[in-house]
């Protein structure tokens, strides 16, 4: 046969599949075929929009007009309106809004715990994953930290293409492009300076900000090369009513002496919160030594008897004793000063808050609840040094990694004392963290100390780009970069493993998981305090061992202990499972093949079932079980919310089995969908059979990948 009548024969026999397809679509027109798309911000606004103002949206479409005139004078019209303007700054806000056409493919060999944890490590584009996750997660993440690129002309900023987004990961971590194009240097030199560094953090943080709850906060770090821009960038995503504080951190001490003019040992962690009156107070937790002297405690919560007299005061008058004495002035005749004034001194005595004591010598003293206050503030100057409240350097942030490794494998991590003191002040039970320039994976491990130390169930999330370091020590112009590069580069390759940021990371997660597994974590109570007429001043409080009153105290009975989650699951970023029917594809072998299966090659039902959670906004760590029908499997996703057959020979027996399993949910009453693959039923009779059986039994949809 020559080529051109084998081309021939192949069109025939793709136009005769295509007939099919659409045949099988007529039959089963109301199955939905998802689109592959994920979480769609755009539609969401417009809903939002339409739910305050319904007269200003008609098919779909917001008629700005009558949105003006229902806003008023709220809506601004001049053209001298202040605003931070750069040279892409559309573009970039749109690509933060184009849904991603990619997946995550799960990767179970590199996992720990896989069947247990909750806990996620992602390798890919942040950008990417956060908007295949925005879905899940939506308005779910109470805390999220970034140590994002500096921007100091040396290290590297994501090379985002607009255009076709995953083909750019796979060329950035070598996976396509033979030249094997990286992230690329952002010179101090080059006109776009800023505009790169902005246009590359901008559509992140949009997205980032709608996986935030309200009561949701932003920890970011920076340093003085951006922090200006990056304090505009955040008023500009999260509202400058929301900026909470511009935390200066000292990460490092001593030396600098061959600077040229200051020697700069501070950085910035920035503090937004997502809604500012829905954002709780910050405190910084009480050691433990602290919370003993508040022995006492009554249906309003801890206290100790304090002294109500004070040598030094404005407060002067008598107070009558229980046998009718008046107290009034001391041995010496001096009058007596009081804490309070005399109506708060009645109002307090009134509410059983004061107590009268006679003394050996027939004196009376008198005392007052002091009640333990919620916390300390902390402070917007988080100072080093030798003392106990010490959060820690990058020094201290390498020797943290130091002790897993044994030789030092990561450039200037930050310490985990220093996430772990962030973290208390917003997480509580079972948060989820989120990080999405995730380094050297401290935030991982900080998170696991915290749910040691106070008993909590909080989970993280964390995403980086797969940087080869071989490459990394090849660009590297810093002699110190490069022995610490060459250092992670032999441990990876010793342990047979990529030479890749992510492996190192994972490999510190493990151990770090493994070390509190066998030494626990015991707080440390043999603080310092010196006592204070009146009050208790905590020296020595450290980050390990502060508390919120209502979480007293710190230290857990075994048989009260949760379980530890100190496992991850691994996904990567990756192109869709499903191929898109494309005419004019240039391979028609493989063109055949998607015509018959619009799986691809080499993708299992577990990829597929991936996929299809991100893709109906369902989280990763959903509950899942599994029933066998028929020769297939059914997944039942969080008690019966969703039900999945991806099998190849779907038959109505299965349909009728999701039936049934449907009605013995729960809540029964609660709406329910399900999702087949595309190609998976036996025949078209079985596929719209199917649907006709599902739609008895109330189903809410029903779709197709």
């Amino acid at each position: 046969m020559s080529m051109s009548a084998e081309r021939d024969f192949i069109r025939t026999v793709i136009s005769q599949e295509k007939s099919t397809v659409a045949r099988r679509k007529m039959m089963a027109e109301s199955m939905e075929k998802m689109d592959g798309g994920s979480w769609d911000e755009t539609a969401a606004n417009v809903a939002a929009v339409k739910a305050l103002f319904p007269e200003a949206v008609r098919e779909g479409k917001i008629n700005f007009e009558v949105l003006k005139s229902c806003l008023g004078e709220a809506v601004e019209t001049g053209k001298a309106s202040y605003s931070f303007i750069w040279n892409g700054k559309e573009e970039a806000r749109a690509f933060s809004r184009a849904r991603s056409m990619g997946t995550l493919r799960p990767c179970r060999e590199e996992s720990k715990d896989w069947d247990t944890t909750g806990n996620l490590y992602i390798e890919g584009d942040n950008l990417e994953v956060l908007k295949l996750l925005q879905g899940a997660y939506h308005r779910r993440v109470k805390m999220i930290y970034i140590d994002p690129p500096y921007n100091t002309g040396k290290d590297f900023v994501y090379a985002d293409n607009f255009h076709d987004s995953i083909r750019n990961y796979k060329e950035q971590t070598g996976q396509v492009d033979s030249d094997g194009r990286k992230l690329r240097a952002n010179a101090e030199t080059s006109g776009r300076y800023h505009t790169d560094w902005l246009n590359m953090l901008f559509p992140r943080l949009l997205v980032a900000r709608n996986l935030l709850r309200d009561d949701g906060v932003l920890f970011m770090s920076i340093d003085d090369n951006e922090v200006v821009n990056a304090r505009k960038l955040c008023d500009e995503v999260f509202g400058e009513d929301n900026f909470v504080a511009q935390i200066v951190w000292q990460n490092k001490k001593g030396g600098g002496n061959d600077s040229k003019f200051i020697a700069v040992e501070h950085e910035y962690i920035l503090v937004y919160s997502k809604n500012k009156d829905s954002l709780s107070e910050f405190y910084e937790r009480y050691s433990d030594e602290y919370a003993k002297r508040y022995k006492e405690e009554d249906e309003q919560g801890k206290f100790f008897w304090d002294t109500f007299k004070r040598k030094i005061g404005k407060q002067y008058y008598p107070i009558e004793c229980p046998d009718g004495s008046i107290l009034q002035y001391d041995s010496d005749g001096n009058a007596i000063s009081w804490l309070r004034s005399e109506a708060r001194f009645k109002l307090d005595k009134a509410a059983g808050e004061i107590k009268f004591e006679k003394q050996a010598d027939g004196t009376w003293s008198i005392f007052f609840k002091q009640r333990m206050p919620m916390g300390k503030k902390p402070r917007s100057i988080f100072e080093t040094t030798e003392v106990l409240s010490d959060y820690g350097t990058t020094s201290t942030g390498a020797e943290d990694a130091y002790q897993h490794f044994k030789r030092h494998v990561f450039s200037n991590p930050k310490p985990v004392r220093l996430l772990k003191f962030l973290m208390q002040f917003v997480l509580e039970k079972s948060d989820i963290v989120f990080d999405f320039f995730s380094g050297s994976g401290t935030t991982a491990e900080a998170l696991m100390a915290l749910n040691e130390e106070y008993n909590f169930q909080c989970k993280f999330v964390l995403v980086q780009l797969p940087e080869d370091l071989k490459r990394n020590f090849e660009a590297a112009s810093n002699e110190n970069a490069k022995v610490i590069l060459r250092n992670a580069i032999a441990f990876l390759e010793e342990n047979g493993k990529r030479c890749s940021i992510t492996e190192l990371a994972k490999e510190r997660i493990r151990r770090a998981g493994q070390k509190l597994q066998e030494e626990p974590l015991v707080p440390n109570d043999q603080k310092e305090y010196k006592e204070v007429e009146g009050q208790t001043e905590d020296l020595f409080a450290t980050a390990e061992n502060t508390e919120h009153e209502d979480m007293n105290p710190p230290v857990v009975d075994a048989t009260e202990r949760v379980s530890r989650d100190v496992g991850f699951r691994v996904y990567k970023l990756d192109t869709s499972n499903v191929v898109a029917w494309n005419p004019n594809a240039a391979d028609l072998e493989l063109e055949l093949q998607n015509a018959a299966d619009n799986i691809l090659l080499g993708r299992t039902a577990e990829d597929l079932f991936v996929e299809v959670l991100l893709k109906s906004n369902i989280p990763l760590t959903a509950e899942v079980a599994e029933h066998a029908v028929g020769g297939c499997v059914i997944r039942i996703v969080n008690g019966g919310e969703l039900f999945v057959c991806l099998d190849a020979k779907i038959t109505v027996e299965v349909a009728e089995e999701m039936a049934r399993l449907a009605q013995t949910r729960k809540s029964a009453a609660l709406p329910w969908s399900a999702v087949f693959r595309e190609t998976g039923f036996a025949s078209d009779e079985d596929k719209a059979n199917a649907l006709t059986t599902l739609k008895s039994a109330g189903v809410e949809s029903v779709r197709t990948i």
